[in-house]
């Protein structure tokens, strides 16, 4: 089967748009750029409001900024997008329970809107088909773990 001349440039895409995105939300809570809280408010908010421990806290505040770095380079992709999925699957659970403070992150302008749960919930998905499919060809991975050539073995008789 001939491969499709602008699947890896999909891929690319794919990798970029969510990598982008992500890094946003990773910056905003790890740094505090873009109108973000920063660490410490963010750790704070989670663990306060949600009584989320603090470790996992810092294990989702660190999967959003460093795991949409590797995905937008291509390096550990699969890996990095797993990382991010389980991250929005969390976000996606969260999102869904009444009162709950992602209702006000992820929803623009009511909580009664849908987008509360379709945002993390596109991420989640994009995460997944990624790490299912792999960064592509446009890829550091595809530098570093190069397929295999099949090596001619002799029949013993």
């Amino acid at each position: 089967m001939k491969q499709n001349p602008f699947h890896d440039l999909g891929l690319l895409i794919l990798r970029l748009g969510l990598g982008l995105i992500t890094l946003f939300y990773g910056c905003q809570k790890l740094l505090g750029v873009f109108g973000g809280m920063g660490f410490t408010n963010t750790l704070n908010l989670f663990h306060d409001k949600m009584g989320l421990p603090t470790v996992f806290v810092t294990i989702s505040i660190c999967t959003e900024a460093f795991a949409s770095l590797a995905v937008i380079f291509g390096l550990l992709t699969r890996l990095a997008a797993v990382g991010l999925a389980i991250n929005f699957a969390v976000a996606v659970y969260f999102s869904t329970q009444k009162g709950a403070v992602l209702n006000v992150l992820f929803t623009h302008p009511s909580p009664n809107d849908p987008p509360k749960l379709f945002y993390p919930l596109a991420l989640a998905v994009m995460s997944l088909a990624l790490a299912f499919i792999g960064p592509g060809r446009i890829a550091i991975d595809a530098s570093l773990f190069k397929p295999r050539k099949k090596r001619k073995t002799k029949e013993v008789l």
